[in-house]
């Protein structure tokens, strides 16, 4: 997703800065980190919204209750679904901030 491939640390990595490593491409920059986590956030809430579908059709199938899975499994999806989306917020909050501040 982010492009970011692996390589490992250069035998002189305790000499080089976190500019050169990361300009080296040794290890990931703020940007990469970011969508890192959006997107592992993003896939996060899927088990939770399937699982509750899954649940759903099953109950209706056997015409019984199912004693609050369902309300939990997406409670739980809608958890992560709000933690990315305040994530989102946060890092446009912190980037106007830098905006106004330089």
């Amino acid at each position: 997703m982010s492009g970011y491939k692996h390589k490992d640390l250069p035998p002189n990595h305790e000499s080089m800065s976190v500019a050169d490593l990361r300009a080296g491409g040794y290890i990931m920059d703020p940007g990469q980190w970011l969508m890192r986590i959006l997107f592992l956030e993003t896939i996060a809430g899927v088990p939770g919204f399937t699982a509750a579908m899954i649940r759903h059709l099953r109950s209706l199938r056997i015409m019984r209750r199912d004693g609050g899975w369902i309300h939990m499994l997406l409670e739980e999806a809608e958890n992560e679904r709000s933690r990315s989306k305040n994530g989102c917020f946060l890092f446009a909050l912190s980037l106007m901030v830098a905006y106004l501040f330089l």
